[in-house]
């Protein structure tokens, strides 16, 4: 969960969105 946090500012916004569902 920490890690989808770090990426949502390098980028991985989409990465991060499909984390949270």
């Amino acid at each position: 969960v920490t890690a989808a946090i770090e990426p949502e500012t390098t980028g991985d916004e989409e990465s991060v969105h499909q984390d949270e569902g």
